[in-house]
């Protein structure tokens, strides 16, 4: 799963072009664009 992650990263991008649709539409991969955020603060 992990492995085809990026790729799948890639097509939601493409999907969902702007920020609001994005947010909206995907809120789990929100989640994670907030998780990798928090992440990259910390580090």
């Amino acid at each position: 799963m992990i492995a085809c992650l990026p790729r799948y990263l890639d097509q939601v991008h493409a999907r969902y072009d702007t920020m609001e649709r994005y947010v909206a539409e995907g809120p789990v991969l929100d989640a994670i664009t907030i998780a990798a955020r928090k992440k990259k603060l910390t580090e």
